[in-house]
């Protein structure tokens, strides 16, 4: 894409639809979640690119007792914002893990309302995307633990707590 902006927005209105056709969301949320895209789109037009992975999870780095030794699976690396790859890293995560993430990454969000309001947005759009995904796969949630999609609500909640 020839924007960074161009590539968080990539069938964004689709997965609002499919998320709120699975019940993973209402109308009303897919309206402030729209809302929430609409007002950022300036902010993440500015950034600068970085060299992202595109899928930083545990399942992708390899590491012994000294540390992390590699990381694998660049397939679906990109040029965008760095904060990309750090929401991305927390989706797999509870939130109670975050802090530990920021910290590994050296980055202090409370300090910066901007890229605290950036995190949650990609948080978001990676939710939307991975329960696209989990539905289009047949993924069933986990019994006794809170649905996948819960994470569309938790990053709602924190962008209208002004992240």
């Amino acid at each position: 894409h020839e924007r960074w902006d161009d590539y968080v927005f990539l069938r964004l209105e689709d997965h609002l639809v499919r998320c709120v056709a699975a019940g993973a969301m209402n109308e009303s949320e897919a309206r402030d979640s729209h809302a929430h895209f609409d007002a950022m789109r300036e902010a993440l037009r500015a950034q600068r690119p970085a060299l992202l992975h595109g899928d930083p999870g545990s399942h992708n780095v390899i590491v012994d007792a000294e540390g992390i030794r590699a990381v694998i699976d660049w397939e679906d690396a990109l040029l965008g914002d760095a904060l990309f790859d750090l929401a991305s890293l927390a989706t797999f995560h509870p939130e109670r893990r975050h802090d530990a993430i920021f910290a590994g990454y050296g980055i202090a969000l409370e300090a910066d309302a901007d890229a605290r309001r950036r995190f949650w947005l990609y948080f978001l759009r990676i939710a939307l995307a991975k329960t696209v995904h989990r539905l289009r796969f047949g993924t069933a949630d986990r019994p006794g633990r809170p649905p996948a999609s819960g994470r569309i609500q938790l990053a709602l909640g924190r962008l209208a707590e002004g992240a």
